[in-house]
């Protein structure tokens, strides 16, 4: 067999239009975050539009935000409100969407059609600690582990920081400085990385922008530092 590629939903021509996947419209230029659910779903952060949207069984939906509206407002998903929504992580167990809010530095939490925040105080900051005073700049890429802790890549702080369930979070790698430096994760330095990954080792992956450079965190305590 040979491998294919098609079009899932977009029509090519940037905009915001819900509907038919085929005539749907994203606006791509500040980033398309994609989380895919067990059931085949597709989310989408529509930064642009400032929305979240899903496809599914071939038609595009808003489930959250309002399209060309910028805020910070929680609440209900249809009249709650994002900054910069970018990357996500779906908690494929129960369909929880964790959403990194670049603008608004924090991380918002998508779950039974209400939206809230899930870490962060939405002013920027590099403050470790419980939900409501921890801070963030300009966080990007997110990974969830295999037991509801997280990996948040603190793009503004030069960080890579880890949360638990209930959303406290601790920095485990960056000393907040722009710039290039390998070796102990407290004194390693990153120039505004972006994504995340981690492999079954738990090593963990960062792409760092504008150090044009792939970077890996080795977790010495291997699986468990995905769930501890």
């Amino acid at each position: 067999s040979t491998y294919s590629v098609s079009t899932v939903a977009g029509t090519g021509t940037g905009g915001y239009l819900d509907g038919p996947a085929n005539q749907a419209m994203f606006m791509g230029g500040n980033g398309l975050g994609i989380a895919v659910a067990n059931n085949g779903d597709i989310f989408v952060a529509d930064r642009s539009n400032l929305v979240i949207r899903k496809i599914s069984g071939g038609t595009v939906s808003t489930v959250a935000g309002i399209a060309g509206s910028s805020g910070f407002v929680n609440g209900a998903a249809a009249s709650s409100k994002f900054k910069g929504p970018r990357y996500m992580a779906l908690d494929t167990s129960n369909g929880d969407l964790y959403i990194t809010d670049i603008t608004n530095h924090c991380i918002r939490k998508l779950s039974g059609g209400q939206v809230s925040t899930f870490s962060g105080t939405g002013i920027a900051g590099a403050n470790d600690g419980a939900a409501n005073v921890a801070t963030f700049s300009a966080p990007v890429g997110i990974a969830m582990t295999y037991n509801g802790y997280f990996y948040v890549v603190d793009g503004g702080g030069n960080k890579l920081r880890k949360m638990d369930p209930s959303g406290t979070v601790t920095t485990i790698a960056g000393n907040g400085n722009f710039g290039f430096v390998d070796g102990p994760a407290a004194q390693a330095e990153f120039n505004y990385p972006q994504d995340i990954c981690y492999d079954k080792n738990c090593a963990i992956y960062i792409s760092d922008l504008y150090n044009n450079r792939i970077r890996k965190l080795s977790v010495p305590e291997g699986p468990a530092g995905c769930t501890s």
